[in-house]
């Protein structure tokens, strides 16, 4: 079966009953399904947070990468993009403070004062 016709398989099947697919019986079409539903909208989500393309585009693959791992855990009790929405909250959160501890750089070799105070 193509991917195209996996997609019209799904077409009709709630959310409910996709993640119930892909965490019980780890269907890849089922969850693929789920993504193509909320790709674009998860993307537009991380890229307001973190206002690159690049880096939106790698954090919604981390997301959904999480969100695949961790299907299991789903509850159901709120809506699959609210729990989405939570798991890209912390991905964006957990790069940045991932970015805040690099520690920096030198780009110059420069003395440290920019070679003030040469005559």
């Amino acid at each position: 079966m193509g991917q195209k016709d996996s997609s019209r398989e799904f077409r009709d099947t709630s959310d409910e009953e996709l993640v119930r697919l892909a965490a019980g019986q780890g269907s890849a079409e089922a969850f693929e399904e789920l993504m193509s539903r909320y790709y674009e909208r998860t993307y537009a989500v991380i890229y307001r947070m973190v206002n690159n393309e690049e880096r939106a585009r790698d954090l919604t693959q981390e997301t959904f990468l999480k969100a695949w791992r961790g299907l299991g855990q789903f509850a159901g009790q709120a809506g699959f993009f609210t729990w989405i929405y939570r798991i890209a909250s912390n991905v964006v959160k957990s790069d940045y403070r991932k970015l805040s501890v690099r520690p920096q750089v030198a780009t110059s070799l420069s003395d440290p004062e920019g070679g003030a105070g040469r005559s």
